[in-house]
């Protein structure tokens, strides 16, 4: 049973707003236009009839995937791959998967940890960065919308780089918004 305020397959059929590609079962969105050199895109998909066979290419970005169960939301880290790996029997166990896709060398401003530590591995994200995973679960526990689901990790990943050394032509942009 979903829990009350989650994302589910039929708010991806609901969401009327911009997406980069979307079908009934995922929808690819754009982060926030700072966010834009570090994330790649907001996927969320419902991947229980993934096939067993699908397979994630190698490639040079860091992703974090959120996987919701009936037991819960558990967040993970997958590093950059160098060889391509089987998902399909994995994913297909999740009702809902929210992955978070970073550009190569988009993770590090946000996490402060080098591309190469990551690579080839999955980590637990609360043992990488236990306020940020907490945060993106409560986002993902309380929206059933994809735009405030949306807003909401805007808000987080903006908020993370605050502070930090931002590429120069954001920089100004970054400030005004806030």
């Amino acid at each position: 049973e979903e829990e009350a305020g989650m994302i589910t397959p039929g708010s991806i059929m609901q969401y009327h707003g911009h997406s980069i590609e979307r079908s009934r079962k995922h929808i690819f969105l754009r982060p926030h236009a700072l966010l834009r050199p570090y994330i790649s895109n907001y996927m969320i998909t419902c991947p229980d009839t993934m096939a067993g066979e699908q397979v994630i290419l190698p490639t040079a970005s860091s992703t974090l995937v959120f996987s919701v169960n009936p037991g819960g939301i558990t967040g993970g880290l997958r590093g950059v791959n160098t060889e391509a790996v089987r998902i399909g029997q994995y994913a297909s166990r999740f009702s809902l998967l929210l992955l978070i896709e970073f550009y190569p060398g988009g993770l590090y401003p946000f996490t402060r940890i080098p591309q190469k530590e990551l690579a080839d591995h999955s980590f637990a994200f609360a043992e990488i960065d236990s306020n940020l995973d907490s945060r993106i679960r409560e986002a993902l526990e309380i929206c059933s919308e994809i735009e405030a689901l949306t807003g909401q990790l805007d808000k987080l990943f903006l908020h993370r780089l605050q502070g930090q050394e931002l590429n120069p032509a954001y920089q100004e942009d970054f400030w005004r918004i806030k």
